[in-house]
């Protein structure tokens, strides 16, 4: 479980690739400034779950949302970074690992109940010196660890002409090539639309179109 969770959030590193491109020419003045996105894997995460061979789990498990926060800054002199909010992904960690401690508590109750035993989960973990709070932290140290919000950054040089974005995944190369993705900016509106990446159906349908809004 701890293995799918990990590399569930590192999906998120897909989007750099996914935008990332190459091409050449001048910015557009109007995509300068701060960006915010949330790309929601709730789906992707539930099917993660559903694919661990467990159904019955599965359905304890499942969560309504886990948004990623991701913020886009466009600079005037051509560059542009791709982070994490860490404080919203902290948030949103923290809202998975509860619905999850929820989850799992309901879950082997009601396992229990079926086998017409009367146990409480947290007493069986209390007899082997752990608790579902203990394991819950363990899990959350092995998934929200400073490499994680590191390896989902990205950094690079933009281009943006004729509706057409290119990126590049260096803040030292410059857009050189014809792969793009498209773009559109109404009022403090950005929708990013897949162009010419060669994407799965299923990622294409995650990561795009991405609306970000204006920072205030």
């Amino acid at each position: 479980m701890k293995k799918r969770i990990a590399l569930l959030l590192s999906f998120v590193l897909v989007l750099s690739l996914a935008l990332c491109a190459c091409g050449g020419g001048e910015k557009k003045e109007t995509l300068v400034g701060t960006w915010n996105a949330s790309i929601d894997i709730a789906e992707v995460y539930n099917a993660e779950i559903a694919a661990s061979g467990d159904e019955a789990m599965a359905e304890y498990l499942s969560v309504d949302s886990f948004a990623i926060p991701l913020v886009m800054t466009f600079n005037e002199d051509g560059t542009y970074s791709m982070t994490v909010d860490k404080e919203g992904m902290d948030a949103s960690m923290n809202g998975l690992i509860e619905d999850m401690k929820v989850g799992l508590e309901k879950y082997f109750n009601d396992y229990f109940s079926s086998m017409g035993l009367e146990i409480d989960v947290n007493e069986a973990l209390a007899a082997s010196g752990m608790s579902l709070d203990s394991l819950v932290e363990e899990m959350k140290g092995e998934i929200m660890t400073e490499d994680m919000y590191a390896d989902m950054e990205s950094a690079g040089q933009y281009k943006a002409e004729d509706g057409k974005l290119y990126l590049t995944e260096d803040v030292e190369v410059e857009p050189v090539g014809g792969v793009y993705n498209t773009y559109t900016i109404e009022g403090d509106t950005l929708t990013i639309e897949a162009g010419t990446e060669e994407l799965e159906d299923e990622m294409a349908e995650l990561l795009f179109p991405l609306v970000l809004k204006r920072a205030k």
